[in-house]
C-alpha cells in the first residue's frame, strides 16, 4: 500500500514538473503591432448646403487603397440622405469597407459627440500616431453667430457647423484634449488664422489650411494624393500642398494654402508681444490684404504680416517676419482669390499663410480678446 502511494505521489509530482517545465519554455505571444497612422477624415455634410458634395466626396473615399496595414484610414460619416446614424467606417487594404461603430442620430459638432468620436478611435484605433482630416463649413476663430456666418443669415460661411448647429474653436480645441495629432487637415474656409493655429499648438504638430475661402471641390479629386503623402513615415505635407496647388491652377485657380508648424508658435506671440507693448501704429484696415471680399461687410481675416509690415517699424517688422518663417514652412497662392456669395474675384498681393483679426471697434472685439492668441500677445 506504502508503495503504491509513494508511486502514485512521483507520478503526480513528475506531472506537473513536466508541465511546469512546458510553460517555462513557452514565450508569451507578442502584442499585436500598432498600425504606424491612423488617419480619421471627418465628413460633416447634414448642414447648410454641403449634402450633394459631400456624398461625392465619401463615395470617392470608400474607394480609395490603402498602401499597407502599417495605416488604417477612418471615416467618420454623418448625413441624413446615406445613413440614418452617424458611423464610423475603416477602408480596408485588401478593398471594400468595414462598419466600426455607429453612434446613433447626432450633431457632429456638438462638442459632446464630437469627443464621443475622438474618445472611441483612441481607445479602441491604437496607432503610433495620429492624422485628422476635417470637412464642413469654416470660419476661422469667429464665434457662433457672428455677423456673416451662415447662422446669422448673412452669408453661407459658417464656424464648423451641422445642421446650423455650431463648435467653435474654444470647444473644438477641448474636444481634442485627450489626444495629440500629428496633423490636422482644414479643407474648409478660413483655417489658416495664428488664432486656430496658436489655440491648437498643444494638440497637433502641423496644420494644412486655407487663408481664403476653399472653393468647391475641394479635395474631392485629391484624396488618394492626399493619402499617399500623409501615409509615410514622415507625412509628405509639402507634396500635398503642391499638389493642390497645381490642380487648383488646372480647375479653378483661385485659392491660398499652407503648411503651418504649430511649435515656433510661442516665439511668435513674444516677437508680436514685444511690438504691442512699444505700441503699434494705427492703421487704415481697408489698405491691408483681407480675405473677406466685400469691405462693406465685417472683415475678420487680415493677412499677418501685411498688417505687421504697416503697424510696426523696422525694429519690431524683421523679428515678426522671422518669427513667423518658422512657424509657415510652406505658402501656396493664385494671382487671385475668390470670395462667395459676392461671386468675385479679389486680388491676392499678400499672403504669408496666416491671417489676423485686427481690433476695430465692433462687436467681434470683444469676443477676439478672450482668445488665446490675443492674451498671449499683451
Amino acid at each position: 500500500m506504502k508503495r503504491l502511494w509513494k508511486n502514485t505521489f512521483v507520478s503526480i509530482l513528475l506531472m506537473f514538473i513536466t508541465i511546469g517545465c512546458k510553460s517555462c519554455g513557452e514565450k508569451p505571444e507578442p502584442e499585436p503591432q500598432k498600425p504606424k497612422q491612423v488617419l480619421l477624415m471627418y465628413l460633416v455634410t447634414d448642414n447648410n448646403g454641403l449634402q450633394e458634395e459631400g456624398i461625392d466626396k465619401f463615395k470617392i473615399i470608400k474607394g480609395l487603397k490603402v498602401p499597407s496595414k502599417d495605416y488604417r484610414l477612418l471615416v467618420f460619416y454623418d448625413s441624413q440622405f446615406l445613413t440614418d446614424t452617424g458611423q464610423l467606417i475603416e477602408i480596408l487594404p485588401e478593398g471594400g469597407t468595414n462598419i466600426i461603430h455607429e453612434f446613433g442620430d447626432t450633431n457632429s459638432f456638438d462638442k459632446a459627440s464630437f469627443r464621443n468620436v475622438l474618445e472611441f478611435v483612441r481607445s479602441n484605433c491604437p496607432a503610433e500616431s495620429y492624422g485628422l482630416m476635417l470637412f464642413s463649413h469654416g470660419s476661422g476663430w469667429l464665434p457662433a453667430y457672428a455677423p456673416g456666418t451662415a447662422t446669422s443669415g448673412k452669408s453661407l460661411r459658417t464656424v464648423i457647423a451641422d445642421n446650423r448647429k455650431e463648435l467653435e474653436l474654444s470647444d473644438f480645441a477641448g474636444a481634442l484634449y485627450s489626444m495629440h495629432f500629428q496633423y490636422i487637415v482644414f479643407e474648409e474656409c478660413n483655417m489658416a488664422g495664428v488664432e486656430i493655429a496658436y489655440a491648437l499648438r498643444h494638440n497637433t504638430d502641423y496644420i494644412l489650411a486655407s487663408a481664403a475661402q476653399m472653393l468647391s471641390p475641394g479635395f474631392k479629386d485629391l484624396y488618394q494624393s492626399l493619402v499617399d503623402n500623409l501615409f509615410q513615415s514622415t507625412p509628405h505635407y509639402e507634396a500635398f500642398a503642391r499638389s493642390y496647388a497645381a490642380h487648383q491652377d488646372k480647375i479653378r485657380p483661385y485659392y491660398t494654402f499652407s503648411v503651418i508648424k504649430t511649435a515656433p508658435l510661442d516665439d511668435l506671440a513674444k516677437a508680436v508681444q514685444e511690438a504691442n507693448r512699444k505700441g503699434l501704429k494705427e492703421v487704415d484696415v481697408k489698405q491691408i490684404q483681407q480675405f473677406d471680399g466685400d469691405t462693406d461687410q465685417p472683415l475678420y481675416f487680415f493677412d499677418f504680416l501685411d498688417y505687421y509690415r504697416q503697424a510696426t517699424n523696422e525694429t519690431f517688422y524683421p523679428k515678426i517676419e522671422q518669427a513667423l518663417k518658422r512657424c509657415v514652412m510652406l505658402e501656396l497662392h493664385s494671382p487671385q482669390h475668390y470670395v462667395n456669395p459676392e461671386k468675385r474675384k479679389f486680388d491676392t498681393r499678400a499672403h504669408c499663410g496666416l491671417t489676423t483679426y485686427i481690433l476695430q471697434g465692433n462687436d467681434m472685439d470683444k469676443e477676439y480678446k478672450s482668445q488665446p492668441w490675443y492674451q498671449a500677445i499683451q
